[in-house]
């Protein structure tokens, strides 16, 4: 018969979903670089590197849970003519296949600092993948020439399905991932990468439901079914033509990758050290208990213009016959099956094989770590696009700087097989399989995976050599072989200023004063200031004067008020010759014997103790004389005399007082007084005047009565004119009860 093109190229990719493309023996490193972006974009942030640049990974996957190989899968790598069915073991429980080459070549990352990383790179990616295909067309498949024609010629095939996508892209990849939180020993990470897509090209064949069978001229002859067609151009599955294709318009999309990792560093302190006075972090020396990460990889898709891509949906439910079924023609097939290609309805789209990434790693030692990853598959099976198969691997590495061996163990495509990889790097070289038994060595293999790839990393800066051990680095230290603060030279005054450049080592001090103190500030250095403590002036060697008398402070018996020097500093503001902190009149000249006060009438008594300031006295007399009674006698006499209310008549009980009073007119037989009568504002004020004038003269007939001439006795009625208060505004000096009471008064002088 002719050749069975739709499964002969199955078989010829004998095709991968893509999981192998993880390169788990080299992602999780912690020394991966720009390889871990592919798991987790939050991968680089805190990274080891500086730099790192990847010149090239190169990764080939082939694998399938429905057949194992007859032969070793490493002969593919010898053409695949040489890759024969009739060499396949049927398994009874598969249902995909799939091939892919991805190239990885110019990656590189760049630290920017202890948090922030960015990475660039370039992925061109070649993906086969055939998925939920049904038991029948695997079948067919086992069989070439005259034996399909023997067992399987005329035979109706019911219900047969199968997904089959073929795309090639490349995608230019922009990444950055930050260190969002750290607290003690936590430790949160998150990365994204943008990716600009651009399809080279894709072709979908999806079958649903489809009863057919193959008659005596090889045709195919459908009776039913669902066919759908999709392509971004005619050429691209024909491989003679493929060349072609790249030199005419490209398709573009975008993608991306967003990813979370948590870390707990047990001793997050053990990798920071002082150096050069900044607190540093040694990041080659950086290591955790475990890891938890957590991505989405692969998300978005391409869209190919209507005009230049093709995708038609093909319902038959009458007998159509197809010559060829040849997917390297789709334009042809699409004919056959009754597309009417001058009709396009719809461009053709192709999407990214979208996974969900789990991961934990775990350090066992030193350098010793495991790790567990779960990927799961985020496309339907039967969903055109590019897909990948969800597995489960747990990987044992031993990683260091130049050497990381590590062995994957995976339950792959969809868990149906059980894989053992091997993955090696020797400094800047690696190389490892996901299925190392499978590419190298069994004859019954499901599929093979191999990579490689060639780095350039450089690493964070080691610690900077300090020979003393003092927190600078050789290179900044002054004196590498002594202990010291300052620039690496001994300061033992903790001031800043080494020893040998310091005019008092032993005493912290400044800088403009070549290491000496200034406690006060006054630019003075203590060892030279008399007053260190108090800011002063230079021509008192430091010393305030603080009144600006040109007597410091320190000499100055009156240090707030500006003085003579002949009275250590103090005023003299009357200019008497006594200083006015011993003057008891200091705005007054006076007389040392009265402590600075004068003496107006020279009777020995101070003006301020004078009763009579201008007539001499007598000091028993407040400096009066005899002629003259004391006023607060007079004053006291008064406040006890007392009248019937309303009237003029004196109350018995105030005679004693007013006898007295006739005692010392008798006494100062030359002394005058005046009586004065005061009421309140109640009533008449005419009447008021009268009463307090009647009063004043009962007391003067009173004292007359007692033998005290009438010329020497004054009396006078107010009234309610002169309130006590000494208010000018009479209703203001008698509004309360109290005021009123207090102007309800008679008052005796002296005169």
């Amino acid at each position: 018969m002719k050749k069975n093109y739709l499964l002969s190229l199955c078989l010829m990719c004998f095709v991968h979903w893509s999981n192998a493309q993880n390169l788990l023996g080299v992602a999780n490193s912690n020394y991966a670089g720009t390889n871990g972006l592919y798991l987790n974009p939050a991968s680089i942030a805190d990274s080891k590197h500086r730099f790192f640049l990847n010149f090239l990974t190169f990764d080939f996957y082939v694998a399938n849970n429905y057949f194992q190989s007859g032969q070793k899968v490493i002969t593919l790598l010898q053409g695949y003519e040489n890759f024969k069915v009739s060499k396949m073991i049927e398994r009874s429980n598969g249902n995909f296949f799939g091939q892919g080459i991805d190239f990885r070549p110019f990656n590189f990352l760049v630290r920017l600092n202890e948090k922030n990383s960015i990475a660039f790179g370039l992925r061109p990616r070649f993906l086969i993948n055939a998925t939920d295909v049904s038991q029948n067309i695997y079948t067919l498949a086992r069989f070439e020439g005259e034996n399909f024609s023997d067992v399987y010629r005329n035979q109706l095939f019911k219900d047969a399905r199968g997904n089959l996508n073929i795309n090639a892209l490349a995608e230019y990849r922009a990444s950055y991932a930050r260190t969002l939180w750290s607290e003690g020993s936590h430790y949160l990470k998150a990365g994204a990468t943008l990716k600009y897509l651009q399809g080279f090209g894709g072709l979908t064949i999806q079958g649903k439901n489809v009863d057919f069978f193959i008659d005596d001229n090889d045709y195919y002859n459908m009776q039913k079914g669902e066919i759908t067609i999709g392509y971004s151009d005619p050429r691209f599955a024909n491989f003679d033509e493929f060349q072609d294709v790249f030199q005419g318009r490209l398709a573009n999309g975008l993608g991306a990758d967003v990813g979370v990792s948590y870390e707990f560093r047990p001793n997050p302190n053990e990798n920071k050290y002082q150096m050069d006075g900044e607190t540093r972090t040694d990041h080659r020396m950086i290591t955790y208990k475990y890891r938890v990460g957590l991505s989405l990889i692969d998300l978005g898709g391409i869209t190919y213009k209507l005009q230049e891509s093709r995708f038609y949906t093909i319902n038959k439910n009458t007998l159509t016959i197809v010559k060829r079924f040849d997917v390297t023609e789709p334009d042809t097939l699409a004919e056959d099956l009754g597309a009417n290609l001058n009709q396009i309805t719809a461009p053709y789209k192709t999407t990214l094989p979208t996974m969900l990434f789990t991961t934990f790693d775990y350090k066992l030692a030193n350098k010793l770590y495991a790790n567990l990853t779960y990927g799961q598959s985020l496309r339907r099976k039967s969903a055109i696009g590019m897909h990948q198969a969800s597995f489960v691997g747990i990987t044992p590495r031993y990683e260091s700087r130049l050497l990381e061996f590590a062995v994957p163990v995976m339950f792959s495509e969809n868990f149906s097989n059980f894989n053992v990889g091997l993955s090696l790097r020797l400094a800047y070289l690696f190389v490892g399989s996901d299925n190392i038994i499978g590419t190298l060595f069994s004859e019954k293999a499901s599929g093979a995976n191999i990579y490689t790839g060639l780095n350039l990393p450089i690493f964070n800066k080691k610690r900077p050599k300090d020979s003393d051990g003092d927190g600078v680095s050789d290179k900044k230290d002054k004196c590498p072989n002594s202990t010291g603060s300052v620039g690496g030279c001994p300061d033992k005054d903790n001031d800043g200023i080494a020893d040998a450049d310091d005019a008092c080592p032993d005493e912290a001090g400044l800088a403009e004063f070549q290491g000496c103190a200034d406690r006060d500030g006054d630019k003075i250095i203590d060892k030279n200031d008399l007053c260190p403590d108090q800011p002063g002036l230079r021509e008192f060697q430091g010393c305030p004067d603080t009144d600006g008398d040109k007597i410091p402070d320190k000499d100055d018996a009156c240090p707030n008020e500006a003085g003579l020097a002949q009275f250590q500093g103090c005023p003299d503001t009357d200019g008497d010759g006594l200083p006015d902190k011993d003057d008891l009149c200091p705005r007054e000249a006076g007389l040392r014997e009265l402590q600075g006060c004068p003496d107006k009438d020279g009777d020995g008594v101070a003006d301020k103790d004078d009763a009579c300031p201008d007539i001499p006295g007598l000091k028993d007399n407040k400096g009066c004389p005899a002629n003259k009674i004391e006023e607060d006698k007079l004053a006291a006499i008064a406040r006890e005399i007392q009248f019937e209310t309303g009237k003029a008549t004196i109350k018995r009980q105030s005679f004693p007082m007013l006898d007295e009073l006739a005692q010392l007119m008798l006494k100062y037989n030359e002394a005058k007084i005046q009586v004065e009568g005061h009421t309140d504002n109640v009533g008449n004020k005419q009447a008021n005047k009268q009463l307090s004038q009647r009063r004043a003269n009962a007391i003067k007939n009173y004292l007359v009565k007692k033998g005290i001439k009438p010329e020497r006795i004054t009396a006078i009625g107010f009234g309610d004119e002169r309130p006590k208060d000494g208010s000018t505004d009479i209703k203001a000096g008698n509004r309360t009860p109290e005021q009123r009471a207090a102007n309800r008064r008679v008052e005796i002088k002296s005169l």
